[in-house]
């Protein structure tokens, strides 16, 4: 018999209640996400579009070091979690301890690479005029960023949405106050910018050990660490640190081309029409972060089907409510950025309908995770990597960030649909009962409540 915890909802309560946790997640992704929005604003006035190009390039090479031993590995622990939650938890706690462990070597030693590049990475993307240290804090901000998301993602495997969501919550709170005291003191710079940043994630992390008793007792001391669930956690996780890093190039190779190509301003107005297309993508975010345990205790495809259409629902209703924003955002936009920031409307408005159609779509990718199949989200990010990179070779030099807004519309719509017919065939073919190929082993049928 599977043993059921207090931390795992079930039956009709499991089914009643995601709508009501994906508010909570949603909630306090908005609150989040508000502060953070002010602090970036704060920040694009006080630096200008050329030093905010720089922090979108500095925070660019930040999350896609943290994606190595961030997304991926915490996505693997959940899927461990929930499956070993049959077995008591202890043996939950051994995935804690583990993935912990992966994260303070792998992270400390991708900072160390990190900051070997830092000087050359600074040139070719900024020139031989701007300092690299920006570049430099990003680099050692990473691994606050690592521990802030390994206590995250252990709130999620154990249902713990509210204290989720105040981890979430505090990073944004910590930015937002630290950017207000400099912003006052007249010392805000792109350097002091990313210290702001780096000392978020750090208290943040902090703030989340404290809600996360189960993390913080197996995770500073690292004991329950066991050396058969290395391999199981690389087998899942290695797809998912390939696809996310992917992903991140992909959906940040055009603030990278950008500033190579047109320079640090056109960067600058650029990402912040991106900052504002955030607020859909957070949605996303908040129902992935719901429905992955959801899809991940099941196996069968009928069970996988009911999530499918569930998320579906969940997600059309949401993106209704947000269509408005199409119309509203403009107006707003000009009052908060300002006249050196008038490019950034038009490119919002460019993009906003590729975020609401991946907002229908991507939470779905939860049914490959479910089913150990995360070699297809790889293969589908290598492809639109590929595509968006030819993509924005050919127009940001005949039509700049106007270009690179178009290609990132394209690409999102492609790529949803490509995600579509993936998670349709595997779960409407003849031999969908089972995984193919599944990463980790399953529990039977009847353990998925």
């Amino acid at each position: 018999m599977p043993v059921t915890t207090n931390n795992s909802p079930s039956g009709e309560r499991a089914e009643e209640s995601a709508a009501k946790q994906t508010s909570v997640v949603f909630a306090g992704q908005i609150a989040a996400t508000g502060m953070g929005f002010v602090a970036s604003l704060l920040t694009m006035r006080a630096v200008g579009p050329d030093g905010y190009g720089v922090i979108v390039v500095s925070t660019t090479v930040l999350t896609v070091i943290w994606l190595v031993t961030g997304r991926g590995v915490d996505q693997a622990m959940v899927r461990c979690a929930a499956r070993s939650a049959r077995d008591g938890p202890d043996s939950a706690d051994a995935a804690f301890a583990t993935v912990h462990q992966i994260k303070l070597a792998l992270g400390g030693a991708l900072v160390l690479v990190g900051l070997l590049l830092a000087v050359p990475l600074s040139r070719f993307f900024f020139g031989p005029g701007v300092s690299a240290l920006a570049l430099g804090v990003a680099v050692v901000a990473s691994l606050a960023a690592t521990l802030w998301s390994y206590v995250g993602a252990s709130l999620q495997a154990t249902f713990r949405f509210r204290r989720f969501a105040l981890v979430q919550t505090s990073n944004a709170a910590v930015r937002l106050l630290l950017t207000v005291a400099l912003v006052a003191w007249g010392i805000l710079s792109p350097v002091s910018a990313m210290v702001i940043v780096g000392a978020a994630y750090l208290i943040a992390a902090g703030i989340g050990y404290a809600l996360a008793p189960r993390a913080r007792a197996t995770g500073f001391s690292l004991r329950g660490a066991r050396d058969d669930l290395r391999p199981m956690i690389f087998r899942y996780s290695k797809w998912l640190v390939v696809s996310s890093v992917i992903h991140i190039f992909y959906t940040r190779l055009d603030h990278l081309m950008l500033s190579g190509m047109v320079g640090t301003a056109a960067t600058g107005t650029y990402g912040a029409a991106v900052s504002f297309i955030q607020l859909v993508d957070l949605l996303t975010f908040s129902m992935l972060t719901v429905f992955l345990p959801r899809f991940c205790a099941h196996t069968d495809a009928a069970g996988l089907r009911r999530q499918a259409k569930q998320s579906i629902k969940v997600s059309c209703g949401l993106g209704l409510l947000l269509l408005p924003g199409y119309v509203l955002a403009g107006p707003i936009m000009r009052l908060l950025l300002g006249d050196d920031f008038a490019g950034s409307v038009r490119l919002f408005e460019i993009m906003f309908f590729g975020a609401i159609f991946t907002l229908l779509t991507h939470p779905l990718q939860a049914v490959l995770h479910a089913r150990g199949e995360t070699r297809f989200l790889t293969g589908l990010d290598i492809g639109l990597l590929i595509a968006n990179g030819l993509g924005n070779f050919l127009a940001i030099p005949l039509y700049g960030a106007t270009g690179a807004a178009v290609v990132a519309l394209v690409t999102r719509l492609v790529g949803g649909m490509i995600l579509l017919a993936i998670v349709y065939a595997r779960l409407y073919a003849r031999n969908s009962t089972e995984p193919e190929h599944a990463d980790v082993a399953t529990p039977s049928d009847r353990d998925t409540t």
